[in-house]
């Protein structure tokens, strides 16, 4: 009975000085000794208006605990009376000292709320300490200008001095996903990567491009969707000489480089252009396709079924090179088992004078050229059949062979066999007859003589 009622006597001792000290001049000061004070209900203290209120603000090394009893009732600190008044947790000299604060289980466990256009700030304008935002060791989300308004997230912008900024960056023993602006779009979306106007310096984007690693494989997918329209790469003209490169390491395995190698049903669905724009003033386009190095490689270009499938055109005063000038190699035009037909020269010309040249090279020393010309072996039953200049003329037929020899070097022309065979040789001529013109002349210089039949001919000879 003493201890209660001695309890409510310093209750009321305490709130008559704290009426005492709220009612008289602002700069009087109340002391109160150690004691302790427990109230049946809720306990107010308030000091003048316009006077400082200050609690535990001498030195002290003991515990300081505000509300370390509450369960389900709420501990305010600050409220909607404050406007321009600052509220401060911990003090600039604090040393190894943290300070700490624990929220409970639900979505608002911890809530940092500034006024609508406050600006909340977490660091030290001038702090080297380690700022982590998420440390937890189990599944947990981390949700940063998550709202639904719209949002400017900025991470190391401001600096000058250079950042390093990393994500997804340890060394992982499970999958990591990053995705950047990877949900379902609604309207348009922009990522911007290394995308300013630079002033010095050289950037560099690098993309899969870590070193050699130890196992694992990498792969890399650009616009590998069905709604891509357009794909560019270095598709501006540069400022300075530039070099693009696809899969131009040195390797020791096998690269396969897959340029519009999928299946299409459209008319021309796959339209490839390689270096086919037109250079102006003295610009000039130089496309190499292959390697002459000398080892097995092959160069395969395949044409389809359409006329002009494949198609080699220069322009008009563009010459066609095919095979090199020391080259050894075989060239071969026409090499089909089938019945096909090896057109050369076969334009038609108008007013003009065609020229198709086979074997036309000057052998300066030694050497010389071989033409064949249907040099295959016949099989039984089949008949190689040479036409030259073998049609009906509108205009004159005039075949050269061998008229160019002078004084110099040899000319040989040997045209049939005289094998023991059912061999045929047939010169023809027309109805001319006049002297030195007539339809068949057969003429050697002035001391060459002319044989028909040999000393062994048994054969009859009709002149």
């Amino acid at each position: 009975m003493f201890q209660h009622g001695k309890r409510k006597l310093a209750v009321s001792i305490l709130a008559l000085v704290s009426l005492i000290g709220s009612t008289q001049s602002a700069y009087a000061a109340l002391t109160i000794g150690a004691f302790a004070v427990t109230s049946d209900g809720a306990y107010t203290v308030t000091g003048a208006v316009g006077s400082a209120f200050s609690m535990a603000d001498t030195t002290t090394t003991g515990a300081i605990t505000m509300g370390a009893g509450t369960t389900t009732g709420g501990i305010a600190i600050g409220g909607n009376n404050m406007t321009t008044g600052a509220l401060t947790l911990g003090g600039t000299g604090m040393t190894t000292g943290g300070t700490t604060i624990y929220g409970g289980t639900g979505s608002t466990g911890i809530t940092l709320t500034p006024g609508t256009d406050g600006t909340t700030l977490i660091g030290k304008s001038d702090g080297t300490g380690i700022i982590t935002i998420g440390s937890s060791s189990g599944t947990q989300s981390v949700l940063i200008g998550n709202g639904a308004g719209a949002s400017t997230v900025s991470i190391g912008n401001a600096t000058t001095a250079g950042s390093a900024v990393n994500i997804a960056q340890g060394a992982n023993a499970s999958a990591n996903t990053v995705s950047i602006a990877s949900g379902a779009a609604g309207a348009n979306s922009t990522v911007n990567i290394l995308n300013g106007v630079p002033t010095a310096g050289t950037l560099t984007a690098n993309i899969l491009s870590g070193i050699a690693a130890i196992a694992g494989t990498g792969v890399v997918n650009i616009g590998n969707s069905d709604r891509v329209t357009t794909i560019a790469i270095g598709n501006v003209a540069p400022d300075a000489a530039r070099t693009t490169t696809i899969a131009g390491g040195n390797s020791v395995v096998v690269d396969t480089i897959n340029i519009g190698t999928g299946n299409t049903t459209a008319a021309d669905g796959k339209t490839i252009h390689i270096g086919d724009g037109t250079p102006s003033g003295s610009g000039t386009n130089l496309v190499i396709i292959g390697s002459v190095a000398d080892v097995a490689s092959a160069t395969l270009i395949q044409g389809g079924n359409a006329a002009g499938a494949i198609t080699l055109a220069p322009q008009t005063t563009g010459t066609i090179v095919i095979g090199a000038t020391a080259g050894t190699g075989a060239i071969t035009l026409g090499s089909s088992t089938a019945a096909q037909t090896v057109n050369v020269g076969t334009g038609n010309g108008s007013a003009v004078t065609q020229v198709v040249e086979i074997g036309g090279g000057t052998s300066a020393t030694s050497g010389g050229k071989t033409v064949n010309i249907a040099n295959g072996i016949p099989g039984a039953s089949t008949t190689n059949t040479v036409n030259i200049a073998n049609v009906i003329p509108a205009g004159t037929h005039t075949v050269a062979i061998g008229t160019a020899g002078t004084t110099t070097g040899t000319v040989g022309i040997t045209i049939g066999s005289s094998g023991a065979a059912n061999h045929t040789t047939f010169i023809k001529g027309g109805n001319v007859n006049i002297a030195g013109s007539e339809a068949v002349r057969i003429q050697t210089a002035a001391a060459g003589g002319i044989a028909i039949g040999t000393s062994t001919q048994t054969g009859t000879i009709t002149l």
